[in-house]
């Protein structure tokens, strides 16, 4: 696989963390229709970040959210190192440009900390060292695409959709 798949392979989708925190990536969500037409579905104006808002609307209705262990979701891993900087400067987009102002301000300054909590979450993961390494590297990198877009908003840039 290229180094972008490695990544992604490596980094996966944390479900878990995601429902500790009241969402689900959009990948692994699953509901009713009518709670997603009650609700009002995705909010069209958000560049990234729609699924955790929905599921923080459904929360605050009364639906839960709950993690099932044994459920499994296949999604492609990004291909190339496009697509996966694409990603990045899509949900950093969805993090500066979506709530309050002190929200937004909490995003930028979270940027500019360097991705060492998740590269040892990275090397913790049961891959190939290789693997590992390959996903730690690509993840400083993108650090960087994080960086540069957060600048980029800051000066009135517009977030990036897909």
């Amino acid at each position: 696989p290229s180094a972008a798949a490695i990544h992604d392979l490596v980094r996966g989708i944390p479900q878990g963390i995601y429902v500790a925190r009241g969402y689900a990536a959009t990948a692994n969500l699953a509901l009713p229709a009518t709670v997603f037409r009650a609700l009002g579905g995705f909010d069209a104006a958000r560049f990234s970040g729609g699924d955790a808002d929905f599921c923080r609307r459904a929360g605050g209705a009364g639906h839960g959210i709950r993690l099932v262990e044994g459920a499994c979701v296949a999604h492609p891993a990004r291909a190339d190192w496009a697509a996966i900087a694409a990603k990045a400067r899509r949900v950093k987009g969805g993090q500066i440009a979506s709530g309050s102002r002190v929200r937004r301000l909490a995003w930028s300054l979270r940027t500019l900390v360097p991705p060492f909590r998740e590269s040892l979450a990275y090397l913790a993961r049961p891959h190939p060292w290789r693997h590992r390494l390959v996903a730690v590297v690509i993840r400083f990198r993108l650090w960087g695409v994080e960086l540069a877009e957060t600048a980029r908003l800051l000066a009135g840039g517009r977030p990036e959709r897909r």
